[in-house]
């Protein structure tokens, strides 16, 4: 059974409302983000200008993963992308299945997934999505992604409820065609899982969802 603590220092999932707290979000970020924070490098893809790390965590058996990139579309567009639930598992890595249980606003949502676990049972989560506007820079927007378990949703039978999903992603604009990626996090598959499936997860899992990402923005363009 794996299990997981708080991400202290590395990830602050926590529901903030305040224009000083959404500040003190970014300067996390900024933080978690840092080249000081010893991550190593598990994929580099130069032609997709995608780079993807690893990196181990006190007391902790899963690694956490951080993925960068540059994406050729507007941080509208991306957002858009990311709220379309019905069309997640077209490019977020592992999606079987994803359904919007409710929108609170524009910028909160839930949403139900089940994700495809190699050599386990499918894996389920009920996910909360909120988007953070940064009040002292109108390119950058903060999405922040995190499993709960305070919402009533049934799911597909089945399935093993993970353990924990926390993932931030930084998103700034560079005019109007161009969106810096900058995501860090954790996924804790739970149940009983084999320690070498989880970590290899977190490995791939992060640049595949990304080059899925790009493949979806440009699909999106031919239309």
């Amino acid at each position: 059974m794996i299990k997981t603590t708080a991400l202290a220092g590395i990830i602050t999932l926590i529901v903030m409302s305040s224009p000083q707290s959404l500040a003190n979000t970014a300067s996390k970020i900024e933080t978690m983000i840092s080249p000081a924070e010893n991550w190593v490098i598990s994929k580099q893809d130069k032609t997709h200008q995608i780079t993807s790390y690893i990196k181990m965590e006190d007391n902790q058996p899963v690694r956490s993963f951080r993925v960068d990139s540059t994406l050729n579309t507007g941080i509208d567009d991306v957002i858009r992308i990311h709220k379309d639930v019905d069309n997640l598992k077209k490019w977020f890595w592992g999606t079987r299945k994803a359904v919007l249980i409710k929108e609170v606003s524009e910028s909160e949502f839930y949403y139900y997934t089940v994700f495809k676990a190699p050599l386990v049972p499918d894996r389920d989560a009920v996910m909360l999505a909120r988007i953070i506007p940064q009040p002292d820079n109108r390119d950058v927007r903060i999405l922040q992604l995190n499993s709960v378990d305070d919402v009533q949703y049934s799911g597909d039978k089945g399935m093993v409820r993970v353990a924990n999903i926390n993932i931030s992603i930084k998103m700034t604009g560079q005019g109007l065609s161009k969106t810096k990626i900058e995501a860090i996090g954790q996924f804790d598959p739970g149940g009983n899982i084999p320690l070498w499936v989880a970590n290899h997860i977190q490995s791939r899992a992060p640049y595949l969802t990304m080059l899925g990402l790009q493949r979806m923005i440009e699909t999106s363009g031919k239309k």
